[in-house]
């Protein structure tokens, strides 16, 4: 262990002489250059240990490039004048690696790395004329760490630290300077007739005026933007029927019950996925005791959500054989009566999703089954819908739920070209389409987005 220290301790402070104190500051100006981020600093120890080179030597080389950007612009200009010739690199590139079938990684880090060590040969000689300048004539080897009889290495030393603050203090100047002087914008001479001072308006506008101003507008256009007796009728009817607010919320993200307690003053109905159909037409409970506490305790309904997503897939096999199989439909349905009742929650969402066409009359009568035991007692049925899915039977549907939620999201999903998730014209036709009284429909919005990867579509 004593050995390693000693071989540790000799190789940081390894004698600098002209031509291994230039390779040391040479390699350290590679450093400086290639876009290492936070390897640099152990590459700095690995080269000194492994080469015994002096590590003050290695940093001073480091530090030009990082404290003047002058050189780094200069290094990246010129790697971006050899990709001019990447026809010529690529061609060496596969000569000498397709064989082997080496992963090269980014072909421009390549071109930094060849910019970055052509710098560094041509820094070996200004920096080998500088520390030959602070040796003495006539050297001896010296194996000893801090001996130093002929004063060369406090000679280098100064030469050092005279190097480090003059860098300092010019860098200092620079920044200073940068700081007193005020960026310049040219003119743009903008010619206008109309007054340049614009009044702050202090006084707020009045309800009559407003009132007053939208109806003025109605006479002169027909075609107003703003509808304002439609806009009227739609506030009175806010005003005179309570405003349901559905909150969605699922067990597998910690946001979500962070979304639950910042918002739950906010809505009225909770709609939590904690039913999941099985593959042998029971389901599975996944009920979250605190989130079911926070919701009531704000007197906020909870429909727990049942789907058929099975094995991170919607299985529409499943659901198929639990509306057509003798019996099944039934004895389900008495389950999710019980669970609901057990509870105490207030009813039950259904989402099915991925439905064979041919169960298009049979989902219909699951949700009238299902209704009518519920309304029996006095518990909720509402159920989530894709807009424009010839599956479903909006009108059928509507009749026998309380609530019908329409899914108006992934216009454009992950798996498809990049787009809006929901965009105006798409929500607008989607409902324009749909034949669900608007007392029963309810319009669920998705608070998300996706990150496409370029050049995937």
């Amino acid at each position: 262990m004593n050995r390693v220290f000693r071989w540790i301790v000799g190789s940081f402070f390894a004698p600098v002489t002209s031509s291994r104190g230039a390779v040391a500051s040479s390699l350290g100006f590679v450093l400086g250059l290639v876009p290492l981020y936070g390897a640099k600093l152990p590459l700095l120890f690995v080269l000194s240990i492994i080469f015994r080179l002096n590590i003050l030597a290695i940093m001073l080389g480091m530090v030009i490039p990082i404290f003047i950007p002058f050189i780094r612009h200069l290094a990246f200009l010129c790697s971006h004048f050899l990709e001019g010739y990447s026809f010529s690199l690529d061609s060496i590139k596969f000569w000498l690696f397709s064989s082997q079938r080496h992963y090269l990684g980014s072909f421009s880090q390549l071109i930094v790395g060849i910019t970055a060590s052509a710098f560094g040969l041509l820094s070996y000689p200004l920096f080998h004329w500088f520390y030959n300048t602070g040796i003495k004539k006539g050297e001896t080897h010296q194996d000893h760490i801090f001996l130093d009889p002929t004063e060369q290495r406090w000679s280098i030393i100064k030469r050092m630290s005279f190097g480090f603050i003059a860098l300092t203090l010019v860098i200092s100047i620079l920044f200073i300077e940068s700081i007193n002087t005020n960026p310049l914008f040219p003119n743009l001479q903008l010619k206008s007739t109309h007054s340049r001072v614009i009044l702050p308006i202090f006084k707020k506008i009045r309800e009559e005026t407003s009132v007053k101003l939208l109806k003025y507008q109605e006479k002169k256009h027909p075609d107003y933007q703003l509808d304002f007796k439609r806009h009227s009728q739609i506030k009175k009817n806010q005003q005179t029927r309570k405003q349901e607010v559905y909150g969605f919320y699922v067990n597998w993200d910690e946001n979500s019950k962070a979304s639950l307690k910042q918002n739950i003053s906010s809505i009225s109905v909770l709609v939590p996925e904690w039913l999941h159909i099985t593959q042998n037409l029971t389901f599975t409970k996944e009920t979250d005791l605190e989130a079911a506490s926070i919701a009531k305790a704000h007197k906020v309904k909870i429909l727990p959500l049942i789907n058929n997503y099975i094995n991170n897939n919607w299985d529409g096999d499943t659901l198929h054989r639990l509306l057509t199989a003798p019996g099944a439909e039934n004895q389900f349905i008495t389950n999710m009566l019980d669970y609901v009742k057990t509870n105490g929650f207030s009813g039950i969402n259904i989402d099915f999703e991925e439905i064979n066409p041919a169960d298009k009359n049979n989902l219909t009568h699951f949700v009238q089954n299902v209704s009518t035991k519920f309304h029996q007692q006095g518990l909720m049925v509402t159920m989530d819908v894709p807009p424009g899915d010839d599956t479903f039977d909006y009108s059928a549907l509507a009749n026998v739920a309380d609530r019908l939620i329409v899914m108006l999201y992934d216009e454009n999903s992950s798996m498809q070209s990049p787009g809006p998730i929901a965009s105006t014209n798409w929500v607008n036709q989607s409902l324009n389409n749909l034949n669900i009284p608007s007392n029963k429909l309810v319009v669920s919005l998705g608070s998300y987005g996706y990150d496409w990867v370029e050049n995937s579509g």
